[in-house]
């Protein structure tokens, strides 16, 4: 029997079978491709719909704001592209803006992708704490092909305060430096930690951090005295503090000399040898008081344009109605007691009269083109090189001179401890009805005698002063026992050196504070100077710096209750008591003893900010808006 071996029917089985599989597999793959391009249609639609909600926000954000800038620009009649109104212009303009946008809906027009519908909330929320500050709730919805989303967002207009403010210790640098390290000027966003400098509350230091355990200071040449490295603690009741940094840590224990270079490193330019690792923080300060660790905070701008600020101040003063106070038996020195709150005059002080001829009063009777007799008027001669002097208990609701003024006693050595100068612009600066209420200086303002360079408190000057004062000049105070309840803003340096610096008890046992506002250097050195480590120069109040700024602990006793922040911030301090006109420091190393430099940052201190602030009479900014809620769904 043979059998014939056939493989035609296997093989068309087989094509049959395969034929078959690909086809399914074709079919789903097909199947899962137009469903991925569904979805991927669908997250598109998403996508574009969120994007279009953001723009709605987005649009209605910068038409709110545009339309208020424009409007403050068009109020202030001055400088077209500078803002500068009163404090109730700039009230105003704000609610009367948002009031025209509350309730409203904008819609989209010839968008490729979609649409977009923005409601406006119909309630202004205005801050309690600052009604500069006023928000507005905005919804937007993205639609497109059908698909829709929706984000909520509450978003913040006006003048908000200065993030600088929610530190104990603040720096900021420039952009150029932000970016660069190498354009950053000499010790730009750096702060120095000398010795046992001892700082309650939270730091911010945009650049690099330097500590050591010995402090400098000079007395005939330059010294380090070995003590304590700083110490960062938490205010009173309050979470450990927290460092945030832009740069990185050093710390030198053993640095013995070339202090003036070393304080003008530039950000990133320390000697590595000196680094300190940030998860081992603690190594850069006193035993057990370090500060918890953080990168640094989205940055924000703390520009308070204080030239701008002191320009618009003058030219409001200038226009207004003039009084002038004289002392014809001294040209340049007021001993006299002067009130003058009770109008809106404000008052300038002379060096004297000219006599000017006015009109004739009896022409000759032989000539009468010739006048017998003339009358006179006498204008007062302002002369910006004039210094002008008070003593005396002395109140004034506006107060101008082009020169300067200096604030002081005058007394002899024995009489000074029982003199009391006052110098007052409108008694409390707090109260709401004062709140234009301003001196305006164009020269040097000198608080003390100038002259004094005693350790010696009882031989300083008795002042208290309170107020607005806008300085054209430099600050300096000396030789003065001062008390202050004052704000000013300074377009020049300031030094407070020889005295000592208190505020000034008002209403209902309040302190005041003294906040500093300054375009240069600020140098605070030799206050309360051997003093007892109990007895301190003991201050609420805030210093700000444009540049550079320095402060002794080690002669020196001082406590700042508020907060202080510059370009670079110097610190030195020892701890406890100590005479340093005889390098003479028992306590250095005891860490039992309070530090000679405190830096306490006060809870309080916003709230202080703004009640003095808001009373400034002119506002010459506005802040870019803040979002501060948002929601999707």
């Amino acid at each position: 029997m043979r059998f014939i071996k056939n493989d035609k029917g296997y093989s068309m089985l087989l094509t049959i079978f395969v034929f078959l599989l690909f086809t399914i597999l074709s079919i789903s793959l097909l199947s899962v491709t137009l469903a991925g391009a569904n979805r991927n249609s669908i997250s598109e639609d998403n996508i574009q719909s969120t994007e279009l909600a953001q723009m709605g926000i987005d649009s209605a954000i910068e038409s709110i704001h545009s339309e208020i800038e424009a409007e403050l620009l068009n109020k202030s009649g001055i400088n077209a592209e500078i803002i500068s109104v009163t404090r109730e212009t700039f009230e105003k303009v704000l609610d009367d803006k948002l009031k025209e946008y509350t309730g409203k809906t904008i819609k989209s027009t010839d968008l490729k992708t979609g649409n977009f519908t923005v409601t406006i909330g119909d309630d202004i929320h205005t801050d309690p704490n600052n009604p500069l500050k006023k928000s507005l709730k905005i919804t937007s919805k993205g639609i497109v092909d059908g698909t829709e989303k929706v984000i909520t967002s509450t978003v913040e207009f006006g003048q908000t305060e200065f993030d600088t403010l929610n530190y104990a210790i603040g720096t900021n640098i420039s952009d150029k430096c932000r970016n660069n390290s190498n354009n950053c000027d000499n010790g730009e966003g750096n702060v120095f930690l000398h010795g046992g400098v001892q700082i309650k509350g939270d730091m911010k230091v945009e650049g690099d951090l330097f500590t050591s355990k010995k402090a400098y200071y000079y007395i005939g040449r330059e010294r380090w005295q070995t003590t304590l490295k700083p110490s960062i603690l938490p205010i009173e009741n309050g979470p450990k503090p927290r460092l945030f940094l832009g740069g990185n840590i050093y710390n030198n224990d053993n640095i013995n000399s070339g202090y003036s270079s070393h304080i003008k490193t530039k950000k990133g330019k320390f000697n590595n040898r000196y680094l300190v690792n940030k998860n081992n923080i603690h190594n850069a300060f006193n035993f057990g008081e370090a500060p918890i660790y953080s990168s640094i905070l989205a940055n924000q701008k703390n520009d308070i344009n204080i030239e701008n600020t002191i320009s618009s101040i003058k030219s409001i003063l200038e226009e207004k109605e003039t009084e002038y106070v004289y002392e014809s038996s001294n040209k340049y020195y007021f001993h006299k007691n002067y009130e003058h709150m009770n109008n809106d005059k404000k008052i300038v002080p002379v060096s004297g009269y000219n006599e000017v001829e006015k009109e004739c009063k009896k022409y000759s009777w032989l000539f009468p083109w010739i006048c017998d007799e003339l009358e006179y008027e006498y204008k007062p001669i302002i002369n910006s090189n004039h210094v002008h002097s008070f003593t005396g208990d002395s109140k004034f609701k506006y107060f101008y001179t082009d020169g300067g003024l200096t604030i002081s006693n005058r007394g002899s050595f024995s009489v000074k401890k029982s003199n009391l100068t006052k110098f007052n612009i409108e008694g409390d600066i707090k109260n709401p009805n004062n709140k234009e209420a301003a001196a305006y200086i164009g020269g040097k303002l000198t608080i003390g005698n100038e002259s004094e360079s005693s350790y010696d408190i009882n031989r300083y000057d008795n002042i208290e002063v309170s107020g607005l004062f806008y300085v054209d000049d430099d600050l300096h105070i000396r030789g003065a026992n001062a008390k202050f309840n004052a704000i000013m803003f300074v377009n020049g340096d300031v030094t407070i050196e020889y005295s000592q610096i208190r505020g000034l008890n008002y209403g209902s046992g309040k302190k005041g504070s003294l906040l500093i506002f300054a375009t240069g250097d600020v140098n605070i050195r030799n206050n309360s100077v051997n003093s007892d480590i109990e007895n301190p120069s003991d201050i609420k109040g805030y210093f700000y710096s444009e540049k550079d700024m320095e402060i002794f602990g080690v002669g020196s006793n001082m406590h700042i209750n508020g907060g202080i922040a510059a370009k670079s911030v110097v610190l030195n301090a020892v701890r406890g008591n100590s005479n340093a006109s005889n390098h003479y420091f028992p306590d250095a190393t005891n860490s039992s003893k309070p530090s000679r430099l405190q830096i306490n940052y006060d809870s309080d201190l916003i709230e202080t900010f703004n009640d003095l602030i808001i009373m400034q009479p002119i506002i010459n900014h506005i802040d870019p808006p803040r979002v501060i809620e948002r929601g999707w769904k």
